[in-house]
């Protein structure tokens, strides 16, 4: 009989196993066809990212008291997401600079992990660990990345976006040097996010990196604090999630057949990265709002330890 130890063990080595495979099957397929990443970016989106997304409903009920009032706020979010989807459609290069720009914020959501630092120090260190998904692609194999979105924008936004990127890696050298080397214990958890990021930018091409970053991590982890910071009387059966991700998912096929009747001219993949940015370019801006406002609670135990 497996001892507790052996069983954890076993269970290890059999997640390292897997993510390995995993891993090694990303790496051929994004190796194999150039627009992998693109796929599996959308696939992710439409599944996992719109689950994240949807359980906004959830932190609404949990943040806001009543039903009245989290039902007003919900018609705002999708009367905010309808509108920005409207207004920036005939935009899609606005669409993507205000995209890097917020992903960056939103990316970088603290929860508590850098508390020990100064004011000015924590909103510096969200802006870095928050623009390294979106920055690091277009710093490192921006060739491979102009290739695959020159269909869909032009070469002044990829201009634009090479921009911000060294801005993003001036204010990345600056952090290093005044805190992150200062500060290695307070710092951990940026340091993981950063190194981690570049791992996947080192491994993968820009988009698959993204679509790995995003769907694998950033939006599972989002499920699991959303879940975890519900209390136990208020935990959303399988049938309310369900129905929150249908809901969704009808959303996102509407937005992508509306959208499709404005990009007529572009190819299969053109339109897929129009139809992205467009989509999550609408469905961020409320949804940063809302997980701001959450942080606190989303922060779990790390901030009741701090406090």
């Amino acid at each position: 009989m497996l001892s507790t130890s052996n069983l954890k063990e076993t269970v290890n080595l059999k997640w390292v196993v897997t993510v390995a495979c995993i891993t090694a099957s990303l790496v051929w397929i994004d190796k194999a066809s150039p627009t992998a990443g693109l796929w599996l970016l959308v696939l992710l989106t439409a599944t996992v990212g719109f689950i994240h997304g949807a359980l906004d409903v959830q932190l609404m009920r949990q943040r806001f008291s009543g039903m009245f009032v989290s039902g007003v706020v919900g018609l705002g979010y999708l009367a905010a997401v309808l509108l920005l989807a409207w207004l920036l459609s005939n935009h899609v290069d606005l669409a993507l600079w205000l995209l890097l720009l917020m992903s960056a914020w939103h990316f970088g959501e603290p929860y508590a992990r850098w508390d020990g630092l100064p004011f000015n120090a924590q909103v510096l260190t969200r802006y870095v660990v928050g623009g390294a998904p979106i920055m690091l692609p277009v710093l490192i194999f921006p060739a491979n990345l102009g290739l695959l979105l020159q269909p869909a924008l032009s070469a002044q936004t990829l201009a634009v976006w090479t921009w911000l990127a060294n801005g993003w890696l001036v204010l990345l050298l600056l952090w290093v040097l005044f805190y992150g080397l200062r500060s290695l214990y307070v710092t951990r958890y940026a340091w993981a996010d950063l190194i981690g990021v570049l791992i996947l930018n080192i491994f993968f091409s820009p988009v698959m990196a993204f679509a790995v970053y995003f769907g694998l991590y950033h939006a599972p982890v989002h499920i699991w604090r959303v879940r975890r910071s519900q209390p136990a009387q208020a935990k959303m059966n399988r049938l309310s999630v369900a129905i929150i991700f249908v809901m969704t998912l009808m959303l996102s096929i509407i937005l992508w057949q509306w959208l499709g009747l404005k990009f007529v001219a572009s190819s299969e993949a053109g339109h897929a990265v129009r139809w992205l940015i467009v989509v999550l370019t609408a469905l961020t801006l409320p949804h940063l709002v809302l997980v701001s406002l959450c942080s606190l609670m989303l922060s779990g135990e790390r901030r009741n330890r701090i406090n």
